[in-house]
């Protein structure tokens, strides 16, 4: 019975030494990098974005009415793609620089 506290006591000391390394470790990711999105089009790398979801959505809104100048609607040659990655804090996600670029591999549907 000792024996098995003993060893209990050891495991349970290596879990919680584990625990707290990764804790500081994450807090360490945390200060010095930020979850971004990577956006790719055509394999290319042109930008990064903080939001997918917002960048999709003002993609597909911009795809379904325009930009008011009498257009039925917009076909994209291609779609863009997202990857998550970790990135310094000193850099600038420009979402309108990508935007921009998505929406200059337009066609225009009458």
């Amino acid at each position: 019975m000792k024996r098995l506290v003993f060893h209990f006591r050891r495991l349970f000391r290596l879990a919680v030494i584990l625990f707290l390394g990764a804790l500081i470790i994450g807090t360490l990711l945390h200060f010095l990098y930020r979850p971004m999105y990577a956006v790719y089009l055509d394999g290319e790398l042109i930008g990064y974005t903080e939001k997918k979801t917002k960048l999709q959505e003002k993609i597909n809104e911009y795809v379904k009415n325009g930009n008011g100048d009498g257009v039925a609607f917009y076909e994209l040659d291609s779609m863009p793609t997202y990857e998550i990655c970790y990135s310094k804090k000193n850099i600038v996600a420009d979402e309108n620089k990508v935007f921009d670029t998505i929406v200059a591999t337009r066609n225009s549907i009458l």
